[in-house]
C-alpha cells in the first residue's frame, strides 16, 4: 500500500474512533423515514435502507463550521439530522456562489460517495448541527455485495448529474457513466 493509501486508512481509523456515536432507535427510525423520502434512496428496499443505516454514525458540528471543503477528499456522505447548512461554490479570485441551503432530512456528498473524487463545493454549518455520516468504504462494501443496489444507486447518480448544478469535470462524469454501463 502506498503512502497515500496508508494516510487514508489512518484518517478513516481516526475518524471512526473519535466520532463514532451509536444511533438510538429513535434516530434509526427517523433516518429510515427520511431516507425513504429521498430520491437517492427511493430505489432501495426497506431492508436495504436498514442495512445502510447500520453503517451510519453521527457527529455534532458547531455553527459556522466547515463540514466539507471544495477540493477536499470525498470519503463521507452526510444526512442532516438537525440544523441547516449552506452549500457554497468557491469560484476564481476568492468569489463564492451560494448554491443552496439544506436542512433536516436533506443530504450532501452523494457524488463523492460513489466516485471518491474531490468535493465539488464547500458546506458550512449555519448553526449547531447534528449530521449522520456514511463512510464511503462502508457504502461501497455494501454495494459490492449487492449489484442490484449498485445499479439502482448509479442510475440515481446519473440522473442527479444531469439534473443538478453539479460541477464535475467531463472525465469524472464519464467515469461514473462508464461504471454504470459496465454493470448493466
Amino acid at each position: 500500500m502506498n503512502r497515500e493509501g496508508r494516510a487514508f486508512k489512518s484518517r478513516q481509523a481516526h475518524f471512526k474512533k473519535r466520532y463514532k456515536m451509536k444511533l438510538t432507535n429513535e434516530e434509526q427510525n427517523w433516518l429510515l423515514e427520511a431516507l425513504k423520502k429521498q430520491e437517492f434512496f427511493s430505489v432501495c428496499t426497506v431492508s436495504e435502507i436498514k442495512e445502510i443505516i447500520s453503517l451510519v454514525t453521527k457527529k455534532h458540528y458547531d455553527g459556522k463550521e466547515i463540514v466539507i471543503q471544495q477540493g477536499g477528499i470525498g470519503d463521507f456522505f452526510f444526512i442532516i439530522g438537525k440544523g441547516t447548512v449552506s452549500v457554497i461554490l468557491e469560484k476564481e479570485k476568492g468569489k463564492e456562489e451560494k448554491l443552496s441551503e439544506l436542512g433536516p432530512g436533506d443530504f450532501f456528498g452523494e457524488i463523492a460517495l460513489i466516485t471518491g473524487h474531490e468535493r465539488n463545493a464547500t458546506v458550512l454549518t449555519k448553526e449547531s448541527c447534528e449530521l449522520f455520516l456514511l463512510y464511503r468504504n462502508d457504502f461501497l462494501g455494501l454495494l459490492s455485495k449487492n449489484s442490484g443496489l449498485e445499479i439502482k444507486v448509479l442510475r440515481i447518480v446519473e440522473k442527479r448529474l444531469n439534473e443538478r448544478k453539479i460541477h464535475l469535470s467531463e472525465p469524472q462524469k464519464k467515469s461514473i457513466l462508464d461504471r454504470l454501463k459496465q454493470l448493466i
